[in-house]
């Protein structure tokens, strides 16, 4: 097959996407869009192990400066309109119009750079050279929209100073402006233990780094540091060698990207700060159980609905929703249900798999072991998403475990690129980086778990199910949204984040050996009923077509108005189902 090709262009765009956002995970959005403009696209019939090999240091070194950065940026959300007064009194800021003309801006900017409301973005105190890529720039970023920001390092007309422009789209009263805040560059004081820890670069190359920053030359370098220009050169060489770097742009970006937690200490001009927490839920408390497992780790799961009833395990996809909506609950109580939720390996305190273990495998193996601890030789199971793989895993373990598997919503492996390409884009970027780029996949995991803690999770569940209106409308349900951010917490909580257990099982989706469950199932006869909303923006309504014809031997279940939280809609509909195999 060909090989992916990308022009150097949109290269030099998506890494400046995937550096904003490891220093800003506020801006995760902009990272669907560019994979949506410049990935997938070039994916189709093609090889893409030189594309993802490319990127992949890259990706790396976006997922370290997020790690560092992320653990020391306050959690932030854009006011509506900036402030004239008070905060924005001592700190250079400047407000643009669509035409890049100062419609308003601090005092303290306008007496620094000796401008005024109508003056252009041209007219700031920067060398010539250095104009050009600022208006290419800010046209860019008004092109865009709202929600879009970068950062650009410009030099005073001195010829003395470096300056880094914080610069973001903003939005107020219907109009669209740009807003620039402008800092001369503060080194962190941690800046060169980060470097030498991340990067094994030794005090010596640290100042160098700073001094390429600060837009010297080798020539200038060398004579700063008393050395000679060979040495200046061969310290560089090293310096690139140890951080991935091939240029000098390049390690100036990775530089900023370090630099810009503490290069805009003055945000409150344009964020006001926020501390985010879940919205207060109605669900009764559950006491969580626990069982340690034959390899002595330890499993948490839940017990919901009647603790005496018939049991039936509740699988509840890789966002970790653990608790079923009150009136789901309340439904199987009064059927007598003994509904099992286990918080899987690697979420909340239960123990991640162990190292180069199958994830799906072991899953399920902790699922087996559930059900010993339980007294359960067989049971049905309830499945969201792609969780129907881990009640196929659990037959092949230990046939006759499983009476019947309920597919709500149910997602089968991709058997071509036009499934994968099908998806809504958040799932597509997530699984389809999972699919046809692993190795970028932890970063764009941990980006996304960023972005949740600094926007909250309704943020981030509006923007998953943005193009679902079936789901987000469940959502707007006070019993939906309580069992969402409750059972979510698991996953991604004051005290929990289940990112490495995410990209395992991201991962797991997309193995191969998958392909082989369902074949194994039909030769052994298992019960499989799969429920299908064709609104789900995980897996279209041609992908499921495709699916009923390939899979005859499955009952499906089609529900023309529904999505993903199909289960929460149609609460009857699935109990119904498993109270024909529910062992009492």
């Amino acid at each position: 097959m060909d090989q992916v090709a990308i022009d150097s262009a949109s290269t030099e765009d998506l890494l400046n996407v995937v550096y904003d956002v490891s220093a800003d995970p506020a801006s995760f959005q902009t990272l669907t869009t560019a994979f949506e403009q410049w990935i997938w696209p070039k994916i189709e019939d093609s090889d893409n192990t030189d594309l993802e090999n490319y990127f992949a240091s890259h990706f790396e070194r976006a997922e370290g400066i997020l790690a560092h950065i992320s653990s020391h940026m306050p959690d932030t959300q854009l006011s509506e309109h900036l402030d004239q007064t008070g905060a924005l009194s001592n700190t250079n800021v400047l407000l643009f119009d669509d035409q890049l003309k100062i419609v308003s801006g601090s005092g303290a900017a306008q007496q620094s750079f000796s401008l005024k409301p109508g003056d252009l973005i041209s007219d700031l105190p920067i060398l010539p050279e250095d104009i050009p890529p600022l208006l290419q720039h800010a046209n860019k970023l008004l092109a865009q929209g709202q929600d879009t920001q970068s950062f650009l390092r410009v030099r005073h007309q001195d010829g003395q100073r470096l300056i880094i422009l914080q610069i973001r789209v903003v939005s107020h009263e219907d109009r669209t402006f740009l807003a620039a805040v402008s800092s001369n560059v503060h080194w962190p004081n941690e800046y060169q233990e980060w470097l030498h820890r991340a990067y094994g670069l030794t005090s010596a190359e640290c100042e160098i780094v700073r001094l390429i920053v600060d837009c010297q030359n080798i020539t200038e370098i060398a004579h700063s540091r008393g050395r000679s220009e060979g040495t200046i050169r061969n310290q560089v060489k090293s310096i690139f060698a140890k951080t991935g770097s091939r240029n000098q742009a390049e390690l100036v970006r990775l530089a900023m990207s370090i630099m810009q937690v503490a290069a805009f200490d003055d945000d409150k001009a344009i964020y006001s700060a926020l501390q985010r927490k879940s919205a207060p839920t109605s669900l009764p408390h559950v006491p969580v159980n626990s069982v340690t497992g034959p390899d002595g780790r330890n499993l948490d799961y839940l017990i919901l609905g009647d603790p005496e009833g018939a049991p039936v395990i509740y699988l509840q996809t890789e966002l970790g929703l653990t608790r079923l909506p009150q009136f789901v609950e309340d439904n199987a109580r009064r059927r007598g249900m003994r509904v099992i939720s286990p918080i899987r390996a690697g979420f909340g305190n239960s123990d991640p798999v162990p190292k180069n273990a199958s994830f799906s495998k072991q899953v399920a193996q902790d699922l087996l072991t559930v059900m010993d601890h339980e007294g359960i030789t067989s049971l049905p199971v309830i499945s969201i998403a792609a969780d129907n793989a881990f009640p196929a895993y659990m037959h092949i373990l230990r046939p006759g475990s499983v009476k019947a598997i309920i597919a709500t919503s149910g997602c089968f492996p991709f058997e071509n690129d036009d499934q994968a390409a099908r998806q809504h884009a958040t799932h597509r970027l997530m699984h389809s980086t999972a699919r046809y780029f692993p190795r970028l996949l932890p970063f764009v995991a941990k980006a996304s778990f960023a972005f949740i803690r600094k926007t909250g999770k309704e943020v981030m569940i509006k923007l998953i199910f943005k193009n679902a209106p079936h789901d987000l409308k469940l959502f707007e349900n006070p019993d939906v949204r309580a069992a969402v951010l409750e059972g979510s917490d698991v996953g991604l909580s004051d005290q929990h984040s289940a990112h490495e257990a995410f990209i395992l099982q991201c991962l797991s989706y997309h193995d191969p050996e998958q392909l082989t469950l369902l074949p194994r199932l039909k030769a052994d006869g298992v019960p499989y009923h799969s429920l299908n909303g064709l609104k789900d923006p995980s897996m279209h309504a041609d992908t499921v077509a495709e699916n009923q014809e390939r899979h005859a031997w499955i009952d499906f279940h089609i529900y023309p108005e529904a999505g993903q939280w199909l289960f929460f809609q149609h609460p009857d509909d699935v109990f119904d189902l498993v109270e024909r195999f529910l062992v009492k």
